[in-house]
């Protein structure tokens, strides 16, 4: 009996004179449109109850959001993905049945894209390789691609790791997601430690936060999953909150992972306010109970740039905040080889270091990576409108990147930043520096006048002292 294109399928399931195991999927996906759903669910039970057909059915949904006097009727039974023990165990099957050979390595990047999905999944995707991949070696990224067309549907995103080892000028960052990278070992489980749940990094915009969080799955040797918590939020409650437990079961099955949500603070905007049919709240609520009580080896990493519009009980859950404010001079200085090591051949003197330095003062490391990459664009259209290319790296003179200075103006001079600079200061309590005192060589000391403290003297650069 067919009862996909039937309205009402339990009503008609009832009225047939059948037995046996009825699967109706998609059933409880509706109920925020069927107001009548749940006493359709509770009549059909105490019918199927009293009558002596030997009759079972059973309701598959990505999401279960029914009544509390449902739940008593409706034995919840939750399929999670499988493990990653289990997905190897289906990956060495098909390859001894397909007679495929992979060393350990191209089977473990296997087991990690397979990470998430369901067994049925996993053998539907297995198959398509059969036709569709020639060499093994290839495999492994024919599955990320599936997965990765697979989960930009649901705003979840699988970026690429970062081709540098480290942000520059953020010692303290690099002390806390090295004690998380730690976390993660073995070992700390046998002192009874684990990572922490959540890091929240705090700034204006352009100073390196999404950098420093996509920089840490790397470090601590995970994986990295992004949400975009407005593509999260579907056409009903249902969808949204299947789509927010599929993300948060894709996590939780993918062994030593990152979270990542990028202006986080977005995503509350209006979340207790009702909007939507309190679709916000519900998912808000599944986030933060799943912040407080999972156990897996996932550690969320958000960026915000406005720590007051995150709701109190939202803040507490992270074990970790670092605020990014403006870079000192030692910081800058260590931005700025960082870019220009990839660009150009140079020797700047340590005065000629100075006067960079302190033309950029108040830039943001974004605005120090544009300007670099603008003096490297035309230095490329200077060679080849010449005819004097070559592949190697252009010498670089100190003229032209005060040239560039001189071409814009710093986010941090604006009102709305510099208010947000402000602001983050004033909060500081609340989180910890990602980069500690300056103690390179162009720092900047205080020159008391008369050897009064904060009598408003001059400044000078540490090597200058």
């Amino acid at each position: 009996m067919r009862l996909q294109d039937i309205d009402f399928p339990l009503q008609a399931l009832l009225a047939a004179p059948l037995q046996g195991v009825f699967v109706i999927s998609g059933l409880l996906d509706d109920a925020a449109k069927r107001r009548n759903l749940h006493q359709e669910i509770s009549n059909a039970f105490y019918t199927l109850k009293r009558n002596q057909r030997w009759r079972y059915v059973v309701l598959l949904s990505d999401s279960i959001d029914v009544s509390l006097s449902l739940y008593p009727l409706l034995p919840v039974i939750r399929l999670s993905p499988p493990s990653k023990s289990e997905i190897a165990d289906i990956v060495s099957n098909f390859l001894l049945e397909s007679q495929r050979d992979l060393n350990n390595e191209l089977q473990r990047q296997l087991v990690q894209a397979f990470s998430g999905m369901p067994y049925g999944e996993i053998d539907v995707v297995l198959r398509q390789m059969l036709s569709k991949v020639s060499e093994g070696a290839l495999m492994p990224s024919f599955a990320l691609g599936y997965k990765r067309e697979k989960l930009k549907g649901r705003g979840i995103t699988l970026p690429a790791g970062p081709d540098i080892d480290r942000v520059a000028g953020m010692d303290e960052l690099d002390k806390t997601m090295d004690k998380i990278r730690l976390l993660f070992q073995p070992e700390a489980e046998a002192r009874g430690r684990r990572p922490p749940k959540a890091v929240l990094l705090w700034g204006i915009p352009g100073t390196g936060k999404s950098l420093a969080a996509k920089l840490s799955a790397k470090r601590i040797g995970g994986a990295m999953v992004a949400a975009d918590w407005n593509s999260l939020v579907g056409q009903s409650v249902q969808e949204s909150m299947a789509n927010i437990n599929h993300l948060l079961d894709l996590v939780d099955s993918s062994g030593t992972c990152v979270l990542f949500f990028d202006e986080f603070e977005k995503a509350f905007h209006g979340w207790d306010s009702g909007v939507q049919g309190g679709v916000l709240g519900k998912m808000a609520g599944r986030l933060l109970s799943w912040m407080q009580d999972h156990t897996s080896d996932v550690v969320m990493i958000a960026t915000i740039n406005r720590l007051n519009l995150l709701p109190a009980e939202m803040i507490r859950r992270f074990e970790y905040v670092h605020f990014f404010g403006s870079i000192h001079a030692g910081a800058l200085h260590e931005v700025f080889k960082v870019h220009l090591d990839k660009h150009f051949k140079y020797n700047f003197s340590f005065k000629e270091w100075q006067i960079l330095l302190r033309e950029y003062r108040g830039c943001t490391p974004a605005e120090v990576a544009k300007a670099v990459q603008h003096v490297a664009d035309d230095l490329y259209f200077r060679d080849v409108q010449s005819g004097d290319f070559t592949p190697e790296l252009p010498q670089l003179e100190l003229a032209m990147l005060t040239a560039e200075r001189r071409t814009f103006t710093p986010a941090s001079s604006q009102r709305e930043i510099s208010d947000q600079i402000a602001e983050i200061q004033n909060m500081a309590e609340y989180a910890k520096p990602v980069c500690g005192p300056d103690q390179s060589d162009f720092a900047v000391i205080e020159q008391p006048l008369m050897g009064i403290p904060n009598s408003g003297g001059t400044q000078k650069t540490k090597r200058a002292v």
